[in-house]
């Protein structure tokens, strides 16, 4: 039982550590190494996020959006970090770990609340076989020799 829950225990160490090695690759190269990734879709979002903070808009006059509006995504976000850093790359940057975070404690969130349920309905269904038990124990007591 213990050399179970030691190696339980250094799992979770060595994957809490890939995880954090994951997240300082993926936060610096969305903020150092950004150029060197974008295509167009990129370019055109960060080019949206500076026509968002100039016009003061969400949808700015002179932009046509081909199939959707989006009210909270990236060029959105990332036009408030324009205004404060008044580089697209660097406000394009911020805000593709930002709504990575974001992604993840969503992820982290919603596996808890699955495990709370999961242990929920192991709790309910707990009393009813720990009376079977007692139930089955005091049996074998009373047909004792």
């Amino acid at each position: 039982m213990r050399n179970k829950r030691k190696s339980i225990s250094l799992l979770g160490w060595i994957i809490g550590a890939l995880l954090l090695i994951y997240l300082g690759v993926f936060c610096y190269l969305n903020l150092c190494k950004y150029a060197q990734h974008v295509d167009s879709d990129i370019a055109a979002e960060a080019l949206l996020a500076r026509e968002i903070w100039v016009e003061k808009d969400i949808t700015p006059n002179d932009w046509i959006s081909s199939t959707e509006r989006r009210i909270i995504g990236m060029p959105t976000v990332a036009a408030v970090f324009y205004g404060i850093t008044g580089s697209m790359q660097t406000a394009a940057g911020i805000t593709c770990v930002l709504l990575g975070a974001i992604l993840l404690g969503t992820f982290y969130f919603f596996l808890n609340f699955y495990r709370q349920k999961t242990m929920q309905y192991q709790i309910q269904r707990f009393p009813a076989q720990y009376k079977l038990h007692i139930l089955q124990s005091s049996d074998r007591l009373l047909h004792l020799p």
